[in-house]
């Protein structure tokens, strides 16, 4: 890993040059693994609405490799490491993507649909969120994916083992604590407040005070086991953005009613969060993780994160 992100345990992309300008449909880029080859990816739509994040990049990234980046090889949509992606230009401005050249698209260059499963919807949609009459292959999600998010898709398609697993299947509770460590080691010696924004502040109270309100009607919501699967299920899908992570439907509480109130509290805030991340400095999990463990931000109750959520940091 390059020493130019060594804040970032979670990547195994290089930063190669950071840059602010813009991508444009047409573009080659590459990025770089641990093992040194340079691989290439395209930019097709500038203009896509995947997610409902719309206007945002859709990509694609080829199995093409080379040892360097001038030596551009034949890029095959017929060929791609992993399906079609939808993003934004962060990894542009971290310097995990770097544009080599620019060359005009032709149809030949393009696949003829692209089909992502939108788990809202239960539908299969295109890049503009029309619905598809079925799936077609590559296949991708229906999700605005950060460039962490690619780095995982990246590495587990290409074989390439990962600092930590996100996709690992093991017990769920001595994996999750053993991810937790490993951010949260990379994350207390960040200064928070170049972790986080005002607009989070406001969003993490919102809802504090949500689960708070919760709490006063469910006192269940208190016990460790119901903390410790809200922080779970928030660490999941908000500081790692585990892209196949599906949040539970059980949270521990005594009743149906309990356990939906809590699961739409914390689907409301990680979808947020999530879309603040992207658009923010929050860029990797230890600067979101950093950023959620919060001592300022309090209840009107005058509680703080580590009541519903506990502290890893």
């Amino acid at each position: 890993m390059s020493t130019h992100n060594a804040d970032d345990i979670t990547l195994n992309m290089r930063i190669l040059r950071p840059t602010r300008k813009k991508p444009r449909a047409g573009d080659i880029f590459v990025y770089q693994m641990p093992d040194g080859l340079y691989r290439f990816g395209r930019v097709i739509r500038t203009d896509a609405d995947i997610g409902g994040f719309g206007p945002c990049l859709l990509l694609y990234f080829y199995q093409a490799s080379a040892a360097r980046k001038e030596d551009i090889p034949p890029l095959s949509k017929h060929a791609l490491l992993i399906p079609p992606v939808g993003t934004n230009r962060q990894g542009w401005l971290q310097g995990y993507f770097m544009t080599v050249e620019h060359r005009p698209l032709t149809d030949a260059d393009i696949l003829r649909s692209h089909c992502f499963w939108s788990a809202v919807l239960q539908r299969y949609v295109d890049e503009y969120q029309n619905i598809l009459p079925r799936r077609t292959e590559p296949c991708g999600l229906n999700a605005l994916a950060s460039y962490s998010a690619i780095d995982w898709d990246l590495s587990k398609a290409l074989g390439i083992p990962l600092p930590y697993d996100p996709y690992a299947e093991d017990e769920r509770a001595a994996t999750g604590k053993e991810l937790v460590e490993k951010v949260a080691a990379s994350a207390r010696h960040l200064d928070l407040e170049r972790c986080t924004t005002p607009r989070f502040r406001k969003l993490l109270k919102r809802f504090l005070d949500d689960l708070e309100r919760i709490g006063a009607k469910h006192g269940e919501l208190y016990d460790t086991d119901v903390r410790e699967r809200i922080a779970d299920a928030v660490f999941m899908a908000f500081v790692l953005e585990k892209r196949d992570y599906a949040l539970p439907a059980e949270y521990g509480m005594f009743s149906g009613r309990g356990n939906a109130l809590v699961g739409k509290a914390v689907r409301k805030f990680v979808d947020a969060a999530r879309k603040m991340a992207t658009e923010s400095n929050m860029n990797i999990p230890a600067k979101r993780l950093r950023a959620l463990e919060d001592p300022t931000v309090a209840t009107r109750g005058g509680e703080g994160y580590d009541a519903f959520l506990g502290s890893s940091l």
